[in-house]
């Protein structure tokens, strides 16, 4: 049989878990890196992936873009939708409606 563990244990084993999943911390600050020391085949390939990254995010950058649009054209259609069938709700409960003689005395028959 298994022995239950308790609340702080739980607590223990979680905190232990995170810890070992946790980022470590670079041992040395990052610099800046002297441009006159780069060779041009490094400055290529540094500026290869930079042009690559500029891409993708211009490319995330439009989709979202798109995505925007389209979301908000389809909420604008959703309102008028919605007050179109709040509109004809009245309508039919209220009258005059297709429900409804002209007079509003009483129902059309069918």
């Amino acid at each position: 049989m298994t022995k239950k563990k308790t609340a702080a244990e739980k607590a223990a084993t979680t905190k232990e878990a995170k810890k070992a999943t946790a980022p470590k911390a670079a041992s040395t600050p990052r610099k800046e890196v002297d441009v006159s020391k780069i060779n041009q085949q490094e400055g290529k390939k540094r500026l290869g992936s930079i042009y690559r990254l500029e891409k993708s995010v211009e490319r995330t950058k439009s989709v979202l873009e798109a995505a925007s649009k389209t979301r908000r054209s389809a909420k604008a259609n959703h309102e008028k939708a919605v007050d179109v069938l709040e509109k004809e709700i009245r309508d039919q409960r209220f009258g005059p409606g297709p429900l409804f003689d002209v007079s509003g005395q009483a129902a059309a028959a069918s």
